[in-house]
């Protein structure tokens, strides 16, 4: 397929479809049939026929690249190709009847820009016929339309055809971890080993970074069995001990990395090792594995950086600034490294040098949108709002550039008035249209800390008018509601989203939070909350809903069970007050004192823990 960039259509290029140059028409149908398809098709099948005079003809240097994806195809099957495994028709078959007018069909529909109906036509006659040809043409098609489904499905009948096919196999794994099928995928990567290839399997502890760790498990069981047949394969290795890790196994993670690393060290071994040890709460075990890898190899960055940041979230501060000035020794124009330094000097309370960090990032054009977001803050504590309006307005990317918004209306608000700043939020979706829903959510948030909650459920309706299906605008919706304690807004939301999303956890878990906390529609609450434990059954948030959702039903120790779990996965001031009211009702009244007592450790301003802690012992 190229691309013609001046009429912005696609023209298909029917290679590998017809081989030895062969067209062969069976009369198979009446000849007023043939007549008729011939007299309206004539000069479509025509240029078809003469197109197929090529059977490989290349692409022009200037019309490659048009879909990264495709180019990758094509590439891997050229590679193929030039190792004797050419994809090609059977010699013997020829295309005939219902077949061959798919065929014409989806090279007319190319021809006219119906790529879909290309796309069907294609993988009717390779389902149909097998034929390897076709697949690789329905293949590439899928492909260029980014019809992973599609994709996939060529792919595993591809396979099917020819299962000792690196590149099919290959295929069944890209196109399954992007429809997010990691068992699908994990499985061709086990066929593909067996094959003689070399599967990324670490590749799959980043795309399954978020999922939840029942789905986790489930891949280790086949990564053991693939340990058993493979046991020498470091890749394999790596990624179980990263997914057991990820599952709190921390044991065996740090039995499969030790193994490697006797057998050689790394970097990447040496930096799991102190991720699994920091996940593990051994953080001065992970700092010295840390330093004695650096002590013998000191010029290794990404450890350094590492080691720094592990210094930092345990807040000290000038051995993590001493390990970051190494690391900025070794790559002086890091714009991270700048700012990382910069950040520890404000942490410090060290404006003065953190002033002088930022603005050497300015004048050296690195991370200039994030130092002019630290630099504003600088300067609102030097009560200069005026400057520090200025350097918020140049903050139009990076990670600051929401929360500068919000800085700019407060600071609007504070220099010239509420309807001022609010006409901001106005300005930004007109000059933001694609962005109108972030900024209306941002208004919203914005209203909502100073009390205008009509305003705010005023601009999400708004919003909501042109999209009523749209999550996240109806989550923030309940949420207000909640916040203005009007339960029939938080109510409504929250069923609209589960109307749209029967699954949606977030939605289940919070009306079942709230049904037992603000009404005595206990099992309902039960049921809800039952439900989003089902789906993540690992979130600490949930299980403190169950815990709460117990203690309504005056089930005791169930409900100190799950607080307990929830309070252990989570450092939390809620949970801490929810499981201190349940141990008190239980007779526990010192262990309730005490877990209220280690919850205002977290937060010392914590109404929540102040409000249980006053009403079972009211000062």
């Amino acid at each position: 397929m190229v691309w013609n960039t001046s009429k912005k259509i696609a023209y298909f290029l029917p290679e590998d479809l017809i081989h030895d140059n062969e067209i062969k028409l069976i009369p198979m149908f009446c000849h007023s049939t043939v007549f008729f398809f011939f007299k309206r098709y004539f000069y479509s099948i025509l240029i078809f026929s003469l197109a197929s005079c090529s059977l490989t003809p290349s692409l022009p240097e200037n019309k490659k690249g048009l879909d990264q994806a495709q180019d990758t195809a094509n590439q891997g099957s050229n590679l193929y190709e030039k190792r004797g495994g050419v994809l090609k028709a059977d010699q013997s078959k020829s295309f005939e009847g219902d077949s061959l007018l798919d065929l014409l069909e989806a090279e007319i529909a190319g021809h006219r820009g119906d790529y879909q109906k290309a796309l069907k036509n294609y993988e009717n006659v390779a389902v149909s016929t097998m034929d390897l040809g076709v697949l690789r043409r329905a293949f590439n098609i899928a492909e260029y339309l980014k019809e992973s489904e599609a994709a996939l499905r060529l792919a595993k009948i591809w396979a099917a055809k020819e299962p000792n096919s690196l590149n099919a196999h290959s295929k069944i794994i890209e196109k399954s971890l992007r429809l997010g099928l990691f068992d699908v995928a994990l499985s061709s990567m086990k066929d593909l080993k067996k094959l003689g290839g070399t599967p990324n399997f670490e590749i799959l502890t980043i795309a399954m970074a978020e999922r939840p760790t029942n789905e986790k498990k489930k891949i280790l069981g086949v990564l053991e069995e693939l340990i058993a047949s493979f046991p020498n394969d470091p890749g394999l290795l790596i990624t179980a001990a990263t997914f057991y890790s990820q599952v709190s196994s921390f044991d065996k993670a740090l039995t499969v990395i030790n193994a490697l690393l006797r057998e050689g060290e790394d970097p990447k071994k040496i930096s799991l090792k102190a991720r699994i040890l920091i996940a593990k709460d051994e953080v001065e075990n992970a700092e010295d594995v840390l330093r004695s890898y650096l002590k013998e190899n000191e010029e290794e960055l990404g450890l350094l950086v590492l080691l720094a940041q592990v210094l930092f979230e345990q807040e000290d501060f000038e051995k993590a600034k001493a390990q970051y000035q190494r690391a900025l020794e070794l790559r002086p124009n890091d714009g991270a490294l700048l700012l990382a330094l910069a950040i520890i000097s404000l942490e410090q309370g060290d404006d003065e040098e953190a002033e002088k960090i930022l603005e050497r990032m300015i004048r050296w054009s690195l991370r200039v949108e994030d130092a002019y977001f630290h630099l504003a803050g600088i300067m609102e504590r030097k009560k200069d709002l005026s400057q520090a309006l200025e350097h918020y307005k140049k903050v139009s990317g990076g990670y600051g550039f929401m929360a500068s918004q919000m800085r700019i209306a407060s600071l609007i608000e504070t220099l010239e008035g509420l309807e001022s700043s609010r006409n901001h939020f106005t300005e930004q979706r007109s000059a933001y249209p694609l962005s109108s829903r972030n900024f209306s959510l941002l208004e919203a948030q914005f209203l909502s800390e100073r009390k205008l909650f009509n305003e705010a459920i005023g601009v999400l309706d708004s919003e909501l008018d042109s999209k009523p299906n749209d999550i996240g605008i109806l989550y923030r919706k309940a949420l207000i509601g909640g916040e203005a304690g009007r339960f029939n807004i938080l109510e409504k939301a929250l069923t609209r989203i589960l109307e749209i999303e029967p699954d949606n956890a977030d939605a289940l878990n919070s009306l079942g939070y709230t049904l037992a906390d603000k009404t005595d529609r206990y099992q309902e609450a039960f049921e809800l909350v039952s439900k989003a434990l089902s789906i993540r059954p690992d979130d600490p948030a949930f299980i403190d809903s169950m815990g709460w959702v117990h203690y309504r039903l005056n089930n005791l120790e169930q409900a100190i069970s799950y607080l307990t779990k929830a309070l252990s996965l989570l450092k939390d001031d809620e949970i801490a007050a929810h499981l201190g009211e349940a141990l008190w009702m239980s007779g526990r009244k010192s262990e309730a004192l005490e877990v209220w007592k280690n919850g205002l450790k977290l937060d010392s301003e914590s109404r929540v823990l102040r409000n249980a802690k006053e009403k079972f012992q009211p000062e």
